[in-house]
């Protein structure tokens, strides 16, 4: 595994792209156990991204950070830099910008989360769009914005009726919808009661 990694580390800096991606990817694919694997990764990332394939990259970056352990911040600080540095007509925007929101979501940032869901729904890829949307119906209603959870939980199932997210959305939906009810009609009955009150 070190013999490996060293020759690809070589080839690296010798320039030999193709050599080097190929050394450090069988350090990936032949050594499980090997400590350079999130090295590995790292530059894979970096010579992916530096080769505008931002997908295979962002899938290094991920793998390398599962490695170490990296926190939160810093997976979400990689995932920032990962969509900065694309242009904005990349179709890899979308995705990047589903697992932004999830990192985010997970730290329950839900404002910047619903941010990047919002701009995730905007995919071409119908399965990346009913995520983004689902999720950021989610983060609405944990922001307490129950109206516009409920829209964005009945946008689902109405845009992506064959997502496997659209049951749960519709559900969702139902739901949240009989909640604001309830609060309506005890709004409205403590509202009565503060009016008899005062008539007293």
């Amino acid at each position: 595994a070190d013999a490996t990694f060293g020759a690809g580390l070589s080839a690296l800096k010798l320039g030999r792209m193709s050599e080097a991606h190929q050394r450090l990817r069988a350090v990936l694919d032949h050594y499980p156990k090997s400590e350079n694997r999130p090295q590995a990764s790292l530059l894979l990332g970096q010579m992916d991204l530096d080769a505008k394939q931002y997908g295979p990259a962002r899938d290094e970056f991920q793998a390398a950070f599962a490695a170490i352990g990296a926190d939160a911040d810093t997976k979400q600080a990689a995932e920032d830099g990962l969509v900065n540095s694309l242009p904005a007509s990349d179709p890899q925007r979308f995705p990047i910008q589903l697992t932004l929101g999830r990192c985010l979501y997970a730290q329950k940032k839900y404002t910047p989360a619903q941010v990047a869901y919002g701009a995730a729904a905007k995919s071409p890829d119908a399965k990346v769009a009913a995520q983004g949307l689902y999720w950021s119906a989610n983060c609405a209603l944990a922001l307490g914005h129950s109206t516009e959870a409920a829209a964005l939980f009945a946008s689902v199932a109405s845009r992506f009726p064959t997502s496997e997210l659209a049951a749960k959305a519709r559900a969702k939906a139902g739901n949240v919808k009989a909640a604001v009810k309830e609060d309506n009609a005890a709004g409205v009955l403590r509202q009565a009661r503060l009016d008899l009150d005062a008539k007293k």
